[in-house]
């Protein structure tokens, strides 16, 4: 357990990422922790944003919403070039090929768009297919870009963001974003994706290993801005 005294030491290395403006009211957030590779204990505050259809264990469903859709998604995914198979399981995950899907934290539309990525790839409608598509396919591409092609981790930040992957290592210890990564990975199969990478294979569902003894450190607090909007508290170097 990390222990304080006063605001500016931390017993333990701790990192808390918080909403630039968070006020009663506002979307559903949780805190949720992990420990990453060095067994420093993580504390990150994201909205809650849950897929809106879990993708079934059985044999894939092909709806007719999706296919009306595969002719837009291939030609959004071909002038990114990205995987349009990748993309179809990720909306089958995220929205069920719902248009005008919704999640609890404002998540919307076939990608499940944030208002953050919304405006920074320039979506005006996030409810119009296309314009909704080219945010979330550009959004992926710059994770493809940045990810060197590793599906795990290009899924994983786009569940649950880019500061939260590179804090852990890899993929967070998270639970929903562990099954997201899963989720999508099968229906990317079924529609005949290949993992080619150690990297694009599903995560191992493994038990949780308690984090090692550390000495306490003493360094100073800083605090900074994402490329989201998100105000992160760090003592970490």
């Amino acid at each position: 357990m990390a222990r304080f005294w006063g605001f500016g030491k931390l017993g333990f290395g701790v990192m808390a990422i918080l909403p630039f403006c968070w006020a009663p009211g506002s979307s559903a957030s949780e805190l949720v922790h992990y420990v990453d590779r060095n067994g420093v204990l993580h504390f990150v505050s994201r909205p809650v944003r849950r897929p809106i259809s879990r993708a079934p264990r059985g044999k894939p469903r092909i709806s007719k919403r999706e296919v009306e859709l595969v002719p837009l998604i291939e030609k959004i995914s071909q002038l990114h070039q990205v995987d349009s198979r990748l993309v179809r399981a990720m909306v089958r995950v995220e929205s069920d090929f719902r248009k005008h899907a919704v999640s609890t934290a404002g998540a919307k539309g076939l990608m499940q768009l944030m208002p953050g990525i919304s405006r920074h790839y320039g979506v005006k409608n996030v409810f119009d297919a296309e314009q909704n598509l080219r945010g979330g396919i550009g959004f992926l591409k710059h994770l493809q870009t940045r990810y060197r092609n590793d599906l795990q981790l290009m899924l994983a930040a786009y569940h649950a963001g880019e500061t939260a992957v590179a804090a852990a290592g890899g993929v967070p210890e998270i639970a929903s974003t562990r099954q997201y990564v899963v989720d999508v990975l099968r229906q990317y199969r079924w529609r005949g994706g290949k993992l080619r990478s150690q990297g694009s294979r599903e995560p191992r569902q493994t038990r949780r290993r308690p984090p090692r003894s550390r000495k306490p450190v003493d360094r100073p607090i800083r605090v900074r801005v994402d490329s989201l909007g998100r105000i992160e508290i760090t003592n970490l170097r």
